[in-house]
């Protein structure tokens, strides 16, 4: 089949096993047959509009990521509150002088979560967790510095 059929194959087996679905289990979910879900993936056939939103569905992602061919990494499709898609709304529709500086601000106010250290709100410097040192440990740290 053409080159489309096969990229758009390849995003949905992609997908598919990120989520953990075996092709049964994502045909069953579309309501389609293990043999078209095969031929999909495949590169075999091309389903029709309404067969990939089911499919779309089916793997929790938008039909238009079923088509980012250029994007490696796969993601779900997370619902975010009304307020933070007004925000970025309106940065969105600002000039790109003033939309870095609203980006930059808003990375100063709430800097990406890192698992490994938090943020001291004091000195804005990146620390290890305390939960993770036993007490014995804090006071020897705290003497030492």
């Amino acid at each position: 089949m053409s080159d489309l059929a096969k990229k758009l194959g390849r995003r949905i087996y992609g997908f598919r096993k990120q989520g953990g679905l075996t092709q049964a289990a994502l045909a069953e979910k579309c309501k389609i047959s293990n043999e078209f879900m095969s031929a999909v993936e495949r590169g075999a056939k091309l389903p029709s509009l309404d067969v990939l939103a089911r499919i779309a569905v089916g793997l929790s992602v938008e039909i238009k990521d079923l088509f980012d061919f250029d994007r490696t990494p796969f993601r779900r499709l997370e619902h975010l509150p009304r307020n933070v898609t007004d925000v970025a709304t309106e940065i969105a529709v600002l000039p790109p002088g003033r939309r870095r500086r609203a980006l930059k601000m808003l990375r100063i106010i709430n800097p990406p979560h890192d698992s490994l250290c938090l943020l001291n709100a004091r000195a804005y410097q990146p620390v290890r967790p305390r939960t993770a040192l036993r007490p014995t440990e804090q006071i020897i740290r705290r003497s030492h510095m």
